[in-house]
């Protein structure tokens, strides 16, 4: 029997914020939902808070 694998659902990826320099940390975290379509796209600062639920 074969093994079914999962389709991947989150892609998360960390980039640069290049619109804020003047920050000791200028990243953003980009995390895309691949189940939905189009895929859905949320970015986030680092100095944000943010739950999956």
């Amino acid at each position: 029997m074969a093994q079914i694998r999962p389709k991947r659902s989150l892609s998360i990826e960390i980039i640069d914020n290049p619109s804020d320099q003047s920050k000791d940390s200028n990243k953003r975290i980009r995390i895309t939902n691949q189940n939905t379509d189009p895929p859905a796209l949320m970015i986030v600062d680092n100095d944000e808070q943010f739950n999956f639920n």
